[in-house]
């Protein structure tokens, strides 16, 4: 009885139990109101979505903001070539093709340090469950933070934490106590935001889900690329296969010919190149049994 009773204290931890374990929530950090805020506009962005369960981002590497520098090295050095290529600079010399391939090198060095030293840079993408009818979060946490298959929580007793410094990527923090391993263990899961939809929004759409309320606005489905022809397409293919396949589009191909090179030979290279590199990470999974569970399964 006093076992019980002990792991009912610990199933909410208090915000100064988490400030303590984590260093990360001494700063910039902000202890949500355990209910729905009524000032709040209820919006959310998910991945995919049925009567009982929603499954949203945890965090992801396919965003627009992912390897900017990487863009910006391969960028310049790949308008180097192109200038120096029609007569820029006086001709080629030894510099121009030092700076042609070392800027696009130290970008590629830029982007994959991070990739060796941080766990979440070696996956492209995680994502996090919450099914109504138990009123319970599912995650799958990174191989170096746990053995576990899954951390399953339970709603009812997890804190939201929104943490957002203005610079590094924010994030809305559920954390509380696992309930399905053998012994609880104190854990935090990030859900990512954006400058669209702030963390407290979120918290407020996924406290009205959980709690049945109609008339909820459903979410926004996102979806990310899986082939390099989708990150292709995203960062300018789009276009210029309009202007090629389009009856307007061969209207103006003697004007936009020349935007279309220049998305071709500069933005393409340098903008989808970050995208295409993380394509070849690989994504965390479910299990079967969980797909099954939330609805989600393909089979």
């Amino acid at each position: 009885m006093m076992r019980t009773t002990k792991q009912l204290r610990q199933l909410r931890p208090t915000f100064r139990d988490v400030q303590r374990k984590w260093r990360l929530f001494r700063f910039a950090s902000t202890l949500l109101p355990l209910d729905a805020d009524s000032r709040e506009t209820p919006t959310i962005e998910a991945t995919r979505f049925n009567e009982n369960c929603v499954e949203v981002v945890s965090d992801t590497l396919q965003t627009g903001k992912e390897g900017a520098l990487l863009r910006i090295f391969v960028f310049s050095g790949i308008f180097l070539f192109l200038y120096a290529l029609i007569g820029g600079f006086g001709g080629w010399s030894a510099g121009v093709l030092i700076l042609s391939l070392g800027l696009p090198g130290i970008g590629l060095l830029s982007f994959f340090i991070p990739r060796v030293l941080s766990p979440r840079y070696r996956y492209r993408c995680s994502k996090v469950r919450f099914d109504r009818r138990s009123r319970r979060v599912y995650y799958v946490p990174y191989p170096d933070e746990s053995s576990e298959a899954v951390w399953e929580l339970d709603w009812d007793q997890l804190l939201g934490i929104q943490w957002s410094t203005g610079q590094a990527q924010p994030y809305l923090y559920l954390v509380g106590y696992t309930c399905n391993l053998p012994e609880p263990q104190l854990v935090k899961i990030p859900v990512i935001f954006n400058e669209k939809i702030f963390g407290t929004q979120i918290w407020a759409w996924l406290h009205l889900f959980m709690d049945k309320v109609g008339n909820l606005p459903p979410p926004k489905i996102i979806l990310f690329p899986q082939n390099p022809g989708d990150v292709l397409m995203r960062y300018g293919g789009r276009r210029i296969f309009r202007s090629l396949t389009t009856r307007k589009g061969w209207l103006w191909l003697p004007v936009t010919i020349w935007v279309d090179l220049a998305i071709l030979l500069l933005y393409m290279p340098s903008w989808a190149l970050p995208q295409l590199i993380v394509l070849k990470y690989p994504e965390i999974q479910f299990p079967e049994e969980n797909n099954r569970h939330c609805g989600f399964s393909s089979g």
